[in-house]
Parts: structure tokens; C-alpha cells; sequence
């Protein structure tokens, strides 16, 4: 099997693969996880979350376990996830109308 593109900024160390922004598309696609809760959560139970999950991203065990699997480190908590989903939401809104999968 070879590599025929990856979708990151860049490929990940020990492979040897060209991106897609290389082949002249200005597309960026990386995988990401999240923990969400409900919107009627409380500011200080939604602080309590954004804080321990901090601490679980910031433990040398998760640190390790990046290093281990190679894993770009993408944190983000409270407001600045909130307006990273915001901008994704526009950005993917935006590619499926552009290729015609939903209605502009």
C-alpha cells in the first residue's frame, strides 16, 4: 500500500506522504474528539469539566500516550472550542453547499 495524500497540515512523522494542499487544494481534514455536555449545564459545573478535563490533556500519561501514538496535540477548551466549532460549522456548511450536497 502506498499513500496517496494526507488530509493534515503536514504528514506525521515516519510517513512519507505528500498532503492534499500539496496537490494544489487548499483542504485541511484532521480528526478530532470533543466532550460536550448539555446548554442548560451551569457555568461552575461547565467549569469543573473544562477543568478537569485540562488536567486529564496536561498529565504526563496523556502526554506520553501522544508521544507513544504519533498523535498531533489539537487542545482546546471552553471559549476557544466553542469558536472552533462555530468556524467549522461555516466551513463545512460551506463545502457541502459548494459541491452541491445541501441547498445554499
Amino acid at each position: 500500500m502506498r499513500w496517496l495524500a494526507v488530509s493534515g497540515e503536514s504528514a506525521p512523522e515516519g510517513i512519507d506522504s505528500p498532503t492534499i494542499g500539496d496537490a494544489g487544494f487548499d483542504v485541511v481534514v484532521e480528526n478530532w474528539r470533543g466532550v460536550v455536555a448539555a446548554p442548560e449545564l451551569s457555568d461552575g459545573d461547565r467549569e469543573a469539566v473544562v477543568q478537569l478535563i485540562t488536567e486529564m490533556h496536561d498529565s504526563e500519561a496523556w502526554q506520553q500516550a501522544l508521544t507513544d501514538n504519533g498523535w498531533a496535540d489539537f487542545f482546546q477548551a471552553g471559549d476557544e472550542f466553542d469558536a472552533y466549532l462555530a468556524e467549522e460549522q461555516t466551513r463545512v456548511e460551506a463545502v457541502l453547499t459548494d459541491i452541491g450536497l445541501t441547498g445554499g
